[in-house]
């Protein structure tokens, strides 16, 4: 989303939502800030409101994308 995306927002909630993910810079980002791909991620969140959108254009992700984690199965223990 562009800073020119808000100018359609609809409707905003009254009720906050918090958003927390993991912050992964752009590939280009890693190699120019010194941090490599097995350093710790920091994890990052948000406050924001919900948000009507009178239009919204997607676009289909690029680039890498990490790994889901690995865990063993809770049935194979038994």
């Amino acid at each position: 989303m562009t800073p020119g995306t808000f100018k359609d927002v609809v409707a905003v909630s009254d009720t906050p939502v918090v958003f927390t993910d993991e912050f992964i810079p752009r590939v280009g980002a890693l190699f120019s800030q010194g941090m490599s791909a097995s350093s710790d991620v920091p994890v990052v969140s948000c406050v924001v409101p919900s948000m009507l959108f009178e239009e919204v254009s997607l676009a289909k992700s690029q680039g890498p994308f990490p790994n889901p984690p690995v865990s063993p199965s809770p049935l194979a223990k038994q």
